[in-house]
């Protein structure tokens, strides 16, 4: 037989292709090779199709490749175990199919496993394989635990383009659930989470477009994963509507825009969804095919069988459907999910699944029908107490009113939503290449802004959907760094929400805490104080859901902690965290992130033994749902770096920094709350601040200072304040003065003249003075901003107990030492209840405690043990910190003390 010669065409053989001819027959030559491509055949039965449809085939360009062909058998894999492509070794094959291979593969430098997916020949070569940065970032920033993480794309001129993703233990949704024999209702809460899932990635502007089970996987823990959103394409691209990337789909699970080469949208996976949940709900396609008849006319003209029947076809065929019969209203969720106008089906993700939860609770359903409707599902969820009390006609006419009101309130939650999504989607679209707006590309925050006017124009009419529209607008802008945009569209969606008649106390309680919580990355703290009372005031109106209260008590928790209130703050973290876990569904994700700032309330008290603890539960349960990797378990090492710092814990500090960075990348976009690559540099500077390494510290803040100054006033300070002590301990007075002064007026001017953070500055700028010769003035500020925090009487803190050092000091050197032994022992105190810098902190406060023992006047207990304490602290600040100042005042001290204690052995 010849390379170019099928083996030949058996009855069995014939019996497999027959109904794939019909099907290719009927389609457009282009169609026809798409689909071709992506039906899973050997290479036997694949020629032989090819054959078969060739007189269709031959015009058709799309067989070959574009560039000179690359030949090679499909049989044979691209890699073997072993290899290496780009920045990875291949470990094994995972699978193969119409796109291409899917590999395990390690990082070269490092890493946990990922998926390697290339793309097959002829795709690699397409427009498509074109990922720009743009999209790449887009696609990382899916951040959802039900996504598998894209974590980049990459091309070789051997094999084209290739997608790196999370590597998931798992197995595909339909097996997962035939195996483990599901009933229907296990099944169904599986599907919502998928359908939460895509819903989040519409909501960050992507759309997946080959939905299919084998997409979905299930991981041991029973938590769905979502997969291959790397061959999705943005919503927010130029020619996201116009390219259709047909060869991209799997025809069973295509909507009939993707058939027809039409424009795609959200609506798209919302159809894939639908055949995906009848499929399995059934086992077999919703469109039952005679032999002969074509799948491509049943997508664009048939309407899926009828669950009760796919259930009898499937037992029929041999496979095993779920046990019983289906809720009638699931048949209506798939028709309304399938319809064959794009426009007629859910508007969102979140509406389909909301409907499938309404089918679990036993609830109508918004594709539901009418009042009668309604009134019976009503009795059939409350069947016992209904006839319990004997009062049927009563309840039926009560449950009439209930259901109608309740529709009334349905109907109009479904009119928001559509007039939303339309209004989003039609915002979005930037297809119309006639358009002088629609010229050149643009970024994610100009569509935005772009949107945010339209709403004004577009959603005049329909107030309330202006307000949902503007609402979420504002937090997608907050994201991006455009803060005065964020404010004004929540600004307004609040003056609607709370204009409303009748008010709605929820919905405005939630509008006044979304616009507080941007107040506060503003710096607007007074604003947000009034709008966050009046949250507090809406929920006694109405009481709302506790996740309502949960996100009201987050944002007073941080705008305490914002103002220096740092017990009140720590009291409203405090109450979270048993609200959370009254909450239905799985809220692990939020208790961690619940934790996190729980343990920041902690750190703001110095209270860093119970806040590294609080860290440490927030990182073991975003560990359990995301991996060790995740971008948020990142966020949160961060946060717990800095206790660690201030626990003396230096190595371990630079471990969880080191983790951090690796989980984060270094990508800087400070609007967003994400650590990058400036603070990431200012945490390096603190641990060299603490081991002394004086310049390689100045060196790291001279950039972040110049960069630090584009964020937050709060910011800035807390960089100038770190900058100003490696200043002074390198010992230049005059730069730290200036450092501490400036630090002092950010302070001031945004409402923090009397927060600790700003006296302790006074403090440092006080020692600042003094070691310029201006010892007088110096000491008094000193002495006056240690009062002050002293005084303060909130807690014990950090900057108390430096500052008590540094003001005993002051005193020795006075030659008060009374005053001196006073304020070193009450460090001691709050060292040992802090554990303030571990065995550092130990040694500062030795040292200093050895150094008024030297004194003459000093007391015999302090003389007695001066030699101790100066031996002691010698030996660890020499190890620890070898350049700082305290340091080179013991070694100075020491030849007097070894001749006193000379003298006193005579």
């Amino acid at each position: 037989m010849t390379e170019n010669q099928a083996p030949p065409l058996d009855a069995e053989r014939w019996s497999r292709l027959k109904d794939h001819v019909a099907d290719l027959t009927k389609m457009a030559a282009t169609a026809r090779v798409m689909a071709l491509a992506e039906l899973p055949l050997d290479p036997d039965d694949r020629h032989w199709l090819e054959q078969l449809v060739s007189p269709k085939l031959d015009s058709d360009q799309r067989l070959s490749a574009p560039h000179p062909p690359v030949e090679m058998d499909s049989s044979v894999l691209r890699w073997r175990a072993g290899d290496t492509i780009g920045r990875y070794r291949i470990e094994a094959l995972l699978g193969r199919g119409g796109m291409g291979e899917v590999y395990e593969a390690l990082p070269l430098d490092g890493g946990p496993l990922v998926a390697l997916k290339v793309l097959r020949y002829g795709l690699a070569h397409s427009d498509y394989a074109r990922y720009s940065q743009n999209e790449q970032r887009a696609l990382q920033r899916l951040d959802d635990p039900r996504i598998a993480r894209f974590i980049e794309a990459f091309s070789t001129p051997e094999v084209g383009t290739c997608l790196v993703l999370e590597w998931i233990d798992g197995e595909p949704l339909q097996t997962y659930c035939t195996g483990r024999r599901f009933s229907i209702e296990a099944r169904l809460k599986l599907f919502v989470d998928v359908c939460q899932a895509v819903a989040s990635a519409h909501q960050q502007l992507v759309v997946h477009r080959d939905l299919k089970p084998s997409n979905v996987l299930v991981t041991p823990e029973g938590a769905v994963k979502l997969l291959d959103f790397g061959v999705s394409k943005l919503l927010d691209d130029s020619t996201s509507q116009t390219e259709t990337h047909g060869d991209l789909f799997t025809l069973e699970y295509a909507a009939p825009e993707q058939v027809l080469r039409k424009p795609v949208s959200t609506a798209t996976d919302i159809y894939a969804l639908g055949v995906m949940l009848y499929r399995l709900l059934t086992d077999v396609s919703p469109y039952a095919l005679a032999s002969g008849e074509s799948l491509v006319d049943a997508i664009l003209h048939h309407g899926p069988e009828k669950l009760a029947s796919g259930i009898e076809r499937s037992r029929r065929t041999g496979h095993s459907p779920p046990a019983g019969l289906p809720d009638r209203d699931l048949d209506r969720v798939i028709a309304h999910a399938m319809d064959k106008d794009p426009r007629s089906r859910y508007t969102s993700a979140v509406e389909f699944a909301s409907d499938l939860t309404a089918v679990i609770e036993g609830r109508p359903i918004l594709a539901g029908g009418g009042a009668l409707y309604r009134m019976g599902k009503f009795v059939r969820r409350y069947r016992v107490p209904v006839a319990a009390a004997g009062l049927m006609t009563i309840t039926l006419l009560a449950a009439v009113a209930i259901s109608m009101a309740a529709a009334r309130r349905a109907e109009s939650e479904a009119h928001r939503a559509r007039v939303a999504n339309r209004f989003l989607l039609t915002t979005l679209d930037l297809t119309d290449r006639f358009s002088g707006t629609n010229q050149g590309d643009f970024t994610l925050a100009e569509v935005l802004e772009r949107a945010v006017e339209h709403a004004h124009s577009e959603l005049n009419g329909e107030p309330e959907v202006r307000a949902d529209v503007l609402l979420q607008l504002s937090f997608a802008l907050l994201h991006r760094g455009k803060l005065a945009a964020a404010l004004a569209a929540a600004s307004e969606a609040h003056a609607i929400h709370a204009a409303t008649e009748p008010v709605d106390a929820e919905q405005t309680a939630i509008s006044a805490q979304q616009l507080a919580s941007i107040e506060i990355e503003s710096g607007h703290l007074d604003d947000a104080q009034k709008h966050l009372d009046e949250a507090l005031q809406r929920l006694l109106q109405a009481p709302s859901p506790q996740r309502v209260q949960v996100q009201v008590y987050t944002s007073l928790g941080k705008l305490a902690s914002m103002r220096g209130e740092a017990e009140a703050s720590l009291r409203w973290y405090q109450k979270i965290i048993p609200l959370r876990q009254l909450l239905d569904g799985d809220q692990t994700l939020d208790l961690a992130m619940d934790y996190n700032n729980l343990g920041t309330g902690l750190h703001n008290l110095s209270r860093f033994r119970e806040a590294e603890q609080a860290y440490s539960q927030a990182i073991s349960l975003l560990r359990q749902k995301l991996g060790a990797t995740h971008p948020r378990v990142g966020y949160v090492m961060f946060s717990r770096f800095y206790p660690l710092v201030q626990l003396g814990r230096f190595d371990e500090a630079r471990e969880m920094l080191a983790g951090a960075e690796a989980a984060l990348g270094a990508e800087d976009n400070p609007a967003s709350g994400v650590p990058g690559s400036i603070r990431m540099e200012r945490s390096r500077a603190i641990l060299d601040f603490y081991a002394s390494n004086y310049a390689s510290a100045l060196r790291r803040l001279e950039g972040v200072v110049a960069q630090v100054r584009t964020t937050s006033p709060i910011s800035v300070a807390v960089t100038l304040t770190l900058r100003g002590r490696v200043e002074l301990a390198s010992g230049d007075p005059i730069a730290a003065a200036k450092s501490f002064a400036e630090a002092d007026a950010l302070y001031v001017g945004n409402g923090r003249e009397n927060h600790p953070q700003r006296w302790y500055v006074l403090g440092l700028s006080g020692m600042a003075k003094t070691a310029q010769g201006e010892v007088r003035e110096g000491d008094a500020e000193l002495e006056d901003a240690f009062n002050k925090i002293r005084g303060d009487g909130t807690h014990a803190s950090v900057e108390l107990a430096e500052l008590s050092l540094s003001s005993g000091a002051a005193a020795r050197r006075r030659g008060d030492i009374t005053t001196a032994l006073e304020r070193h022992r009450s460090a001691a105190n709050l060292q040992r209840e802090l554990a303030w810098l571990g065995e550092l902190g130990v040694a500062r406060v030795d040292a200093e405690l050895a150094l008024d023992g030297l004194a003459a006047n000093a007391d015999q207990e302090s003389k007695d043990a001066a030699l101790v304490r100066l031996a002691h602290s010698t030996a660890i600040l020499s190890q620890l910190t070898p350049h700082d100042p305290q340091l080179t005042a013991l070694l100075a001290a020491r030849p007097s003390s070894e001749e006193k204690g000379m003298s006193g052995s005579r």
